[in-house]
């Protein structure tokens, strides 16, 4: 409310110095035409004074107004360029202040993704380096994830394991067993190889509250 008192006071200082140049200019006009009256009038008998009096009243008096009105007019839209730089200027701050919001706000973005993106890469590594054979299948039974023993203890490589249904892995062409945790018991033997294996199976809750399954094949002979 303070700044608006003041901006119309500003304005109203404008109306008055440029009315006041206005009055002063249409005043000079009259002084200059009542003086070439004169002089030209100077030479007749004195009863073209008054004839001369209204000339100049008829005459210089429009022109007072014309001219104290345009100083006014002047004065107003000089207030209201002032008040347009001003809100350019509010403006200009305004934006400056938003762009260094959005570059904090990048900024922040960047770091957060490194972040995830160390943690991701991390959390890989950490499930490449265990040494049981870890399968995350889907709720359908899809495998969408496998480790790198995984990998090897079946002998094959990733691209085909994933997207395999579970049920179609081998664990040995050989024997003919494939990983079916409803058809193999907790532990079990593959007699090509003579090893024995334990499997585990735990649920695990996916991304959209899908449901799925981990299953460790861990060698144990």
């Amino acid at each position: 409310m303070k700044n608006k008192k003041m901006k119309h006071k500003q304005g109203l200082d404008h109306a008055i110095v440029y009315g006041a140049a206005g009055f002063l200019l249409g005043s000079i006009v009259i002084v200059v035409e009542a003086g070439i009256g004169y002089v030209t009038l100077s030479g007749f008998n004195l009863a073209y004074v008054p004839i001369l009096v209204l000339l100049v009243a008829l005459i210089g008096g429009p022109i007072l107004m014309v001219l104290l009105g345009f100083g006014a007019l002047i004065g107003r839209r000089q207030d209201q360029l002032e008040r347009f730089n001003h809100h350019l200027l509010v403006l200009n701050e305004q934006l400056d202040l938003r762009e260094k919001d959005l570059l904090n706000e990048n900024g922040e973005r960047l770091r957060l993704e490194k972040v995830l993106e160390r943690g991701k890469r991390e959390w890989e590594g950490i499930f490449d380096a265990v040494q049981d054979s870890i399968i995350v299948a889907d709720g359908e039974g899809t495998v969408i994830r496998c480790n790198r023993s995984a990998t090897i203890e079946l002998a094959t490589p990733f691209n085909l394991l994933v997207n395999s249904p579970i049920q179609q892995i081998s664990l040995s062409e050989e024997d003919q067993i494939f990983l079916r945790p409803d058809e193999l018991s907790h532990e079990f033997i593959l007699p090509s190889k003579k090893q024995w294996y334990d499997l585990t199976e735990y649920p695990l809750y996916l991304a959209d509250d899908q449901a799925g399954r981990v299953y460790i094949l861990r060698d144990i002979t």
